[in-house]
């Protein structure tokens, strides 16, 4: 469980560990904001939000009968962490609220499709899977599903089919 004063060696580790517990707990997690410190252009502060932080831009009544809608997934959800660089060099939690206007995702096959837990496509390894796919004619649905119902096992790209 995240709290105020945590240390971390890097952003990364804190974004990681704080996805971690929003895997668990069943929400995703966006980078939201930095600041710099005015003298060197360094990042001091950090922000990660609810994938489900702020409300969606309403689009101009005129074009309202030619656009196809995407479901709402905004409800300005005020759960976030935020960490400082401390006079040490590591960062540190220095806000944390935990507090979500939403309903948490329980299954996890459900939390594992939230974008910030996919980490399979930023794989090397998937991505020469995806390009060996693509050049053999299959489709980007089913290469997703093909991914999709292989993720969390071991995929050796060599031992791919060529054809289908």
């Amino acid at each position: 469980m995240p709290h105020e004063g945590m240390l971390f060696h890097s952003q990364e580790e804190s974004y990681n560990f704080y996805n971690s517990f929003g895997l668990t707990h069943g929400f995703a997690v966006c980078k939201y904001s930095t600041y710099k410190s005015r003298k060197d252009e360094v990042i001091v502060r950090r922000t990660f939000v609810c994938n489900r932080e702020g409300f969606k831009k309403k689009q101009e009544a005129d074009n309202e009968d030619n656009i196809k809608r995407r479901r709402e997934t905004k409800c300005g959800c005020k759960a976030s962490m935020e960490i400082i660089l401390n006079k040490l060099g590591t960062w540190e939690i220095k806000k944390f609220n935990d507090i979500h206007s939403h309903d948490l995702l329980k299954s996890p096959n459900k939390k594992r499709k939230l974008r910030s837990h996919n980490k399979y496509y930023k794989d090397a390894t998937c991505k020469k899977l995806i390009d060996k796919f693509s050049s053999c004619g299959v489709g980007p649905a089913k290469i997703s599903r093909i991914i999709n119902s292989a993720s969390g096992s071991a995929i050796d790209v060599s031992d791919t089919p060529t054809m289908f």
